[in-house]
């Protein structure tokens, strides 16, 4: 599953921001997390493991 960067990416209780980039493992040459920034305060990412992809649709991740 392609996980798309500037996508809207929404958890559980709704819009928590936009993935920003993808952290790879070298060895495996896998994403293996996405850093999301929220929506609101610019300064904050979050580091998110893919296995938390629920889904990609339209431009928008889904998380579990």
């Amino acid at each position: 599953m392609e996980t798309p960067l500037k996508a809207h990416v929404e958890c559980t209780d709704g819009v928590c921001g936009q993935s920003v980039h993808g952290l790879i493992n070298p060895l495996a040459e896998q994403v293996t997390h996405l850093v999301v920034q929220e929506t609101l305060a610019r300064h904050a990412e979050y580091v998110v493991p893919v296995d938390f992809v629920q889904s990609v649709i339209a431009g928008t991740i889904q998380l579990r």
